[in-house]
C-alpha cells in the first residue's frame, strides 16, 4: 500500500506554524513530522534521494499527535529522525524501527552506505 499525503492526519490542537514577530515558525513537533511525511510520499524527494524509495511509515504516525506523544519521550533536541539505524533493511518510520541520532552518526551512516554501494558496483 502506497501512502497518499493526504493520509496524514493533523490533528493538533494548536497552531502548529505561528506568527512569531513577524515570521512564521514551525512547531517542532510538527516540522519533523512533516520531514518524515515528505520522505515518506513525496515522488521528487524519493527520486533524487534513492535510499528513500521503498520508505513507509506506520499507520500510527499517520496521526500527527501520536507521533508527537512518541517523540516527546525521546531525546530529540538538535537530532535526527532516523528509520534504519537499528536495522539497515528497515524502510518503516515506526516507534520500533526509529531513532533521533545527531547529525554527525547520521551522516557517517549515510557515507559508509554510499561507499558501500559504489564498491559493489
Amino acid at each position: 500500500m502506497s501512502i497518499k499525503p493526504e493520509d496524514f492526519i493533523n490533528d493538533a490542537d494548536y497552531v502548529v506554524k505561528p506568527q512569531v514577530n513577524f515570521k512564521r515558525e514551525y512547531c517542532p513537533f510538527y516540522r519533523k513530522w512533516m520531514e518524515m511525511k515528505r520522505r515518506v510520499t513525496s515522488k521528487t524527494y524519493k527520486a533524487k534521494n534513492k535510499t528513500y524509495a521503498n520508505t513507509t511509515c506506520c499507520e500510527e504516525w499517520l496521526v500527527f499527535s501520536n507521533f508527537k506523544r512518541w517523540m516527546e519521550q525521546q531525546p530529540w533536541e538538535g537530532m535526527e529522525l532516523d528509520k534504519d539505524i537499528l536495522d539497515k533493511e528497515s524502510n518503516t518510520y515506526s516507534p520500533e524501527t526509529s531513532r533521533f541520532v545527531p547529525h554527525k552518526i547520521n551522516s557517517l551512516f549515510r557515507q559508509w552506505d554510499k561507499s558501500k554501494k559504489e564498491m559493489e558496483v
